[in-house]
């Protein structure tokens, strides 16, 4: 039997459409825009020809190995032999005996990829391996049937190049064992939620071949993150824009054009849609909840918490699912998230080390509970063993009080869909956070700097004392909290948006003590003082084989700072560019020391790896900004835990107290703050007005109603929990 149509043969397959099950075709013949594909089953059959339009087909190149069938006209008998090389049109073979022959594509025959029907005939032609392909296989298919039942099915976790943490395996299996897969992955930043969708992304292209269409709306700084994950940790290199489509969330017109053949949505960052939503009642946001019901697999990326944030969250569960969470019942949502906060205070005490008070907490559950009889049920069986005033190990009063937290956890969280794993409950991860080393340093130019932004506002405040309206006092906040942002960053490209508003007359009042200000903010000795403690600090760090991941907000900044250290060091520094992935070479070689980031690189990138050191040119008066910068390092991944660097300046007491808070206080640089981040927005959205009035010893009052067991901050941590 020989090859059909004239000429030399290739093989190729269909990439879509009903042909594209069939696998490896070999192309025989062309009439127009239609392309002849020959489809080899057995030996004993006659092959089968279809018809597929040119743009549907693609040539390949046989792997390694692929099991071959070949007619000797010599012998009059048919052979099997195994792939060494596949050239185009010749393949290089390895037949038994040690017998090689490289022979044309024409002679040489690939199964499709339907099973074997029967045997039989194979078996009557004498067409066989030798039984050592067979003892051969043996092992390998015993190996990967015991992997199979380990992996529950999940085949996927068999398919990627990338060893799963044990919570994500729990979270795969949640989602796949679950015949409705509409979830939110809330995972803190850093536990690796990307990973977990892109195993449901590979299962879902497993389970339904070419057919699926799978829709990944990212932010646009990560469309190349996401690819390259896919192609290199997940393997789907050959599915990118065929049956996956990663597309930024900025590009609208794609994402429609998708939604309405997708089989499986993934939304990364799903909080910046969400935003998207609240702030445009006809935009991209409305489109994608009216597509995701009619759409099989919907899987949702966010660490945002519900708390303080009830609106946003509302909008994303209504994705999940629109009955239960309608858009006009923000207010119902709203009280069942704060009775969740109320029920953690509650269960916080619930605990055997709390035995002599547990009947206080029996107390206020049966307040709150009266018509949920299986929890009454737990609540009394608890009290009968509370009764006998049992020891803290009693294993009775573990048994009463482990059932009453699962029946609370089950039936009081906020939606079954929402898989979230905290930092402190997943351990060996992510490494603890090794805390700051704060470089002081000082400049005459910075203090000249802070006497005239407080000449500006004391005069400013005591002239709204004697006849300031409430309108004024908040206007000239403002106005204050935009100079402190500039004057935060440390600029080597000037006043910025400060000389704007130095012309508005009505917003700084006094004209000559803020221009005082804006020619403060052209000095050299900002940018030159800064730039010489930074690059005095990175050289013993470089010594020791660190990569330094240099933060600065400004991108102007963030330019010729990487171009001094590169100059006085007489190194390769790396300057991170979202259009560009030239500065991956950071990524992927120790021998790269320095990373120069400005705030584009602050959300979404992976840096983790390798003994990293977060240096902060700046220090932004957000600490969101200061978790997210952490977070590109401080992730699923990393070996080592991961130091910051600070920079204070003795002669600015603003900056001394903001760093003060943020190590103090907040100890963001000890362990992550990812979970109070709507707490942090709110404190900092209503701080403005504090700081003019209190200057610096405003900040100095946040830390101190802040730290402590008591103080704000853990008060919110036990809240969430």
């Amino acid at each position: 039997m020989k090859g059909r149509g004239d000429g030399e043969s290739v093989f190729v397959r269909a990439i879509g459409g009903k042909y594209a099950s069939l696998g490896v075709g070999k192309l025989v013949g062309q009439s127009g825009s239609l392309r002849s594909v020959e489809y080899f089953d057995s030996p004993t059959s006659e092959p089968l020809v279809h018809n597929i339009g040119e743009n549907n087909i693609e040539h390949v190149l046989l792997p390694e190995q692929t099991r071959i069938y070949h007619f000797d006209e010599a012998t009059g008998a048919w052979e099997i032999g195994h792939l060494l090389k596949d050239s185009g049109e010749s393949q290089l073979i390895q037949f038994p005996e040690r017998n090689s022959k490289r022979l044309k594509c024409n002679s040489v025959f690939v199964r499709w990829e339907l099973p074997i029907g029967d045997p039989t005939p194979f078996l009557a032609s004498k067409i066989s391996e030798s039984p050592g392909f067979s003892d051969g296989r043996s092992a390998f298919v015993r190996s990967q049937v015991s992997q199979r039942a380990a992996s529950m099915g999940m085949s996927a976790l068999l398919a990627c190049a990338v060893e799963l943490e044990p919570h994500q395996i729990e979270v795969v299996r949640r989602i796949l064992q679950d015949p409705v897969q509409r979830y939110l992955l809330a995972d803190e930043v850093g536990l690796g939620k990307t990973i977990e969708a892109g195993v449901l992304i590979r299962q879902c292209v497993l389970d339904l071949k070419e057919d699926c269409t799978i829709l990944v709306a990212v932010p646009a700084p990560l469309v190349s993150q996401w690819r390259a994950e896919l192609s290199e940790k997940l393997l789907l290199r050959r599915h990118l824009d065929r049956s996956i489509h990663v597309i930024s969330h900025d590009d609208h017109d794609q994402i429609r054009a998708i939604l309405s053949k997708a089989t499986m949505l993934v939304i990364d960052e799903a909080h910046h849609l969400i935003d998207l939503g609240i702030a445009n009642a006809a935009g991209i946001y409305q489109d994608i909840a009216r597509a995701a019901p009619l759409i099989e697999r919907v899987l949702l990326l966010s660490a945002t918490p519900a708390l303080h944030n009830e609106r946003g969250f509302l909008r994303m569960l209504h994705l999940l699912d629109p009955l239960t969470y309608p858009l006009d019942g923000e207010d119902s949502f709203r009280r069942k998230v704060e009775s969740r906060q109320a029920l953690a205070e509650i269960v916080a005490g619930l605990t055997t080390e709390n035995v002599l008070f547990l009947d206080y907490v029996i107390d206020q559950l049966r307040r709150l509970f009266p018509e949920d009889e299986l929890l009454l049920e737990h609540v009394a069986k608890l009290g009968a063993v509370v009764d006998t005033m049992p020891d803290e190990s009693d294993p009775a009063l573990i048994e009463a009080i482990d059932r009453l937290h699962d029946h609370l956890s089950e039936v009081y969280r906020l939606h079954r869909r929402i898989l979230r794993h905290r930092r402190r409950n997943v351990s060996g991860v992510t490494p603890d956070r090794l805390g700051a080393e704060i470089v002081r340093y000082r400049s005459s130019d910075r203090a000249a700097l802070t006497a005239a932004m407080e000449d500006w506002r004391f005069s400013e405040s005591t002239k709204l004392d004697e006849a300031g309206s409430e309108a004024l006092w908040a206007d000239r906040a403002k106005t204050f909290w935009r100079v402190l942002d500039r004057v935060s960053q440390y600029p080597s490209s000037g006043a910025g948006i400060i000389s704007f508003l130095a012309q508005q007359t009505g917003k700084i009042s006094d004209k000559s003590r803020f221009e005082a200000v804006r020619r403060c903010l052209g000095r050299p000795g900002l940018f030159e003082d800064r730039a010489d403690a930074l690059i005095e600090a990175l050289q013993p760090l470089i010594s020791s084989s660190s990569q330094c991941i240099v933060f600065c907000s400004d991108a102007k900044t963030a330019d010729l700072l990487a171009n001094r250290i590169a100059n006085r060091l007489g190194i390769v520094v790396d300057r991170h560019d979202p259009s560009s992935d030239l500065w991956r070479a950071f990524s992927y070689s120790i021998d790269r020391p320095i990373l120069v980031c400005d705030r584009r690189a602050e959300e979404g990138l992976n840096l983790q790896g390798g003994n990293k050191v977060v240096v902060h040119y700046d220090v932004p008066f957000n600490p969101n900004r200061i978790e997210q910068r952490l977070g590109r390092a401080d992730r699923y991944g990393s070996d080592q835990a991961v130091r910051s660097v600070v920079f204070a300046c003795e002669d600015d007491p603003f900056e001394m107290a903001w760093v003060g808070y943020l190590g103090t206080a907040l100890k963001v640089f000890d362990r992550s703050v990812a979970s109070l981040q709507y707490l942090l927005e709110s404190t900092m959205r209503g701080f403005a007005l504090p700081l003019f009035v209190e200057g610096a010893e405003g900040l100095i009052d946040l830390t101190a109603r802040s730290t402590g067991e008591h103080g704000e901050i853990e008060r919110e941590i036990s809240a969430l929990d």
